[in-house]
């Protein structure tokens, strides 16, 4: 088994929920929350921040922890047989940037 940290953000833009569209994974063509995996050495912050910039444009800054999850994952486009995947939720305000579409 496999162990998965991941951090995922909520963050309006004019009135509306910015989200992505994933191009790969278990989760290839779907919607879902901008978020990644945690690197070595880095904080949550610094991997909320990150993932958020590289996924949508925006610059944000954190505006609390809405809660942690985690919960157990098939995982047949993977090598291993399940992933346990610990989630952590935040909920961001943009800062900066311009909303843009990842290549």
């Amino acid at each position: 088994m496999e162990l998965s940290y991941k951090n995922f953000s909520s963050c309006l833009e004019d009135e509306k929920m910015v989200v992505i569209h994933k191009n790969g994974g278990p989760y290839i063509h779907r919607y879902d929350l901008s978020g990644g995996s945690l690197e070595e050495y880095k904080s949550l912050s610094d991997a909320v921040k990150r993932e958020f910039l590289e996924e949508t444009g925006l610059e944000i800054e954190i505006v609390k922890k809405l809660g942690v999850v985690d919960f157990m994952l098939s995982s047949d486009w993977r090598d291993s047989t399940q992933v346990h995947h610990i989630c952590v939720y935040f909920l961001v305000k943009k800062v900066g940037g311009h909303l843009t579409s990842p290549n």
